[in-house]
């Protein structure tokens, strides 16, 4: 019998039986391991890192809808929240969302307020030149445009609050209005602002209660 089919054996044990075995991946998980770094550390496959996530999802969603409460209810730009799960309650991609974790884990930061986040996304410094918007966001590794839509995509619906929500608005109202977007390095490069079409969709929608 093959090595893949053996793990497949056990792996169907062990996510029917075993809930005491994936305690400590979903730990590992909720501690903001990626994919990747969860199956090395478990010597598991991926895609067995994979089913056992999807399999406790609802565990994942129902932390999150808990999450997003309490963010609404403290309306507080300046109020700390651990990475990971500020991270994760906004919906980013997978990609985008392990290069954070990395990010702030090189950082040494576990936490991070909403203001901070949104600086990240679109900063509050100007630009000397007409029609262009810093976004830290493009000067961080991995995760270039799509991961700087994915993270405007997370904040624009969520609902975070009254005085939160009016400060991101005045922020994307910049954003809409720019021509070029540029990292928050010094003399970084610049591209056109073309935010995806799924983006636009969504600033016509409601945000989530």
């Amino acid at each position: 019998m093959g090595a893949e089919r053996q793990e497949v054996l056990i792996m169907s044990e062990d996510t029917t039986t075993d809930l005491e075995r994936e305690q400590p991946i979903l730990q590992t998980r909720l501690a903001g391991a990626s994919e990747c770094e969860m199956a090395d550390k478990f010597e598991l496959s991926r895609e067995r890192i994979r089913l056992i996530l999807r399999k406790n999802a609802g565990m994942f969603s129902q932390r999150t809808h808990q999450l997003l409460g309490e963010i609404r209810q403290a309306d507080d730009l300046e109020k700390k929240w651990t990475v990971v799960d500020l991270l994760d309650a906004l919906g980013l991609i997978t990609m985008t969302r392990n290069a954070l974790v990395n990010h702030f884990k090189w950082k040494k930061s576990n936490e991070i307020s909403l203001r901070e986040l949104m600086d990240l996304a679109i900063s509050p410094k100007r630009d000397s030149r007409p029609g262009y918007l810093i976004t830290p966001l493009l000067s961080l590794r991995y995760v270039g445009t799509r991961g700087i839509w994915s993270v405007v995509n997370g904040l624009t619906k969520v609902n975070l609050g009254e005085r939160c929500n009016q400060e991101w608005k005045q922020r994307l109202e910049r954003l809409k209005g720019c021509r070029r977007i540029r990292g928050g390095r010094p003399y970084s490069w610049s591209q056109p602002y073309e935010p995806p079409p799924e983006w636009l969709e969504e600033m016509t929608g409601e945000r989530e209660i």
